[in-house]
């Protein structure tokens, strides 16, 4: 892994970095600290500033083109959204006005989810924010979304929800483990989930079932992604290193570099 590099201005500075986002093709980057969001159109070569308004960001989301991101902030205010790769923002004024924390997004970015890690509720858009519904209040700590929109994941401290409809009934197809992320692959058939502070694991039957990846390493996970096929999987954790498999989970190595608190990480569809 190397850092970023370029002029002062660029995102080289040491800062609260907290979400990243890619295109399926790797080449549209969007990364949120608490101060800004940047956004990047050549695989991370470049950066410019964008300017939503408020501040305090937390989880950003793309849609596969990098055209259209939502974004959350922890300044009790409404989520954000662009429809032209973050040139310009709007608040979706029918969303809740509270402290956003995750945010995820269906290939058309039609699909949404976003919720508060603190006692929320998950909150379900399938109209591109125009509109949204509600499930259980809970500490989110992860949400995920299939390309067509269908399969909605999310991770709890109590356990790991389903929906295969849209969001419109969810099902706790785990036990409660301290779940810390979750990324889906494109067709929502393979699901990866971390655990804060313990192992990696898999489904590969839409979240029906999960098993642990033995090989997995036991780190204190914060954030985990996989590519299009979860093939391969990239997990990040609380200064224990960046640890990766592109074996489906089979073998694992890690980064000889310690970047430190990882909160976010994205792949793009090859992985």
């Amino acid at each position: 892994w190397t850092a970023v590099t370029g002029p002062g201005a660029d995102p080289t500075e040491t800062r609260q970095w907290v979400g990243v986002a890619s295109s399926s093709d790797g080449s549209r980057l969007a990364a949120s600290s608490f101060e800004a969001v940047w956004l990047s159109s050549n695989s991370g070569v470049t950066w410019t500033l964008s300017n939503p308004a408020d501040a305090n960001y937390r989880g950003i989301a793309s849609s596969s083109d990098g055209s259209k991101l939502l974004l959350a902030s922890s300044n009790n205010t409404k989520l954000q959204r662009s429809t032209d790769s973050g040139a310009t923002w709007s608040q979706l004024s029918n969303s809740v006005t509270q402290s956003w924390h995750k945010v995820a997004s269906s290939a058309d970015g039609q699909v949404l989810a976003a919720a508060g890690n603190n006692g929320t509720a998950l909150y379900v858009s399938t109209n591109g924010g125009t509109s949204w519904s509600t499930k259980d209040v809970g500490n989110w700590n992860g949400i995920a979304i299939s390309d067509n929109g269908a399969t909605m994941v999310a991770v709890a401290s109590s356990g790991i929800y389903v929906s295969t409809d849209s969001g419109t009934t969810w099902n706790n197809r785990e036990t409660a483990r301290g779940w810390a992320d979750v990324s889906i692959s494109n067709d929502g058939t393979k699901m990866i989930a971390s655990v804060g502070e313990g192992k990696i694991y898999r489904s590969i039957d839409s979240g029906t079932t999960w098993e642990v990846l033995p090989n997995s390493p036991t780190k204190k996970h914060l954030s985990v992604a996989c590519s299009s096929d979860c093939s391969t999987i990239v997990a990040g954790t609380n200064w224990e290193f960046v640890h990766y498999s592109s074996d489906s989970g089979a073998s694992w190595y890690s980064s000889t570099t310690q970047i430190g608190w990882i909160n976010d990480v994205a792949l793009s569809d090859d992985g």
